[in-house]
């Protein structure tokens, strides 16, 4: 037979274990949520703060922070951008007009579409600039989509260079002076 004063210890041990195994479960649960939650996304307002930290002058343009970058003799003037559904981060510039002869011109358009193949996540693309109802104004525009989670000041940076130097490395493509 158990002494009372053995049953009645295990009995408070018990009562303990009861206590604490739920609330055990609880902070387990809590810490597993914390580490399955979606990764901060930023908000326009914190795009542009970011883009300052990082020696960037912007002005604002319908929701766009448009920078000035210099690559090697390259001046280019991106517009930094949250796309409209917030998972996106787009940095997009205008290369330069496009005539009716670039458009015809099969050359140039499987080069632009073979330097896709090699540039990913980056894209040249065609873009209509002209107003609702005005002759079309066709623009060669190239755009680089970086994904809005957990974006860093370090992974913007890299996202910019990575924008810059995709556009340097095919100018022999997309600039005339460069053929």
């Amino acid at each position: 037979m158990m002494k009372p004063s053995t049953l009645i210890a295990m009995c408070c041990c018990a009562a303990t274990f009861a206590v604490a195994a739920p609330t055990l479960a609880h902070e387990h649960a809590t810490a597993e949520q914390a580490t399955t939650q979606a990764p901060f996304r930023l908000a326009s307002e914190d795009l542009g703060v970011m883009l300052k930290d990082l020696k960037y002058e912007t002005a604002l343009t319908s929701g766009s922070f448009e920078i000035e970058m210099k690559q090697g003799t390259f001046t280019f003037h991106p517009f930094v951008a949250v796309s409209t559904s917030g998972n996106k981060i787009w940095i997009t510039t205008s290369v330069r007009p496009l005539t009716q002869s670039d458009l015809a011109n099969a050359g140039l358009l499987s080069k632009l579409l073979m330097a896709n193949r090699t540039i990913g996540p980056a894209q040249f693309y065609i873009e209509n600039v002209a107003a609702e109802k005005k002759p079309p104004d066709y623009r060669l525009g190239f755009g680089y989509p970086l994904d809005n989670r957990g974006v860093t000041e370090e992974i913007l940076k890299d996202a910019l260079d990575a924008f810059a130097n995709n556009l340097v490395d095919n100018a022999t493509v997309w600039d005339v002076a460069k053929k």
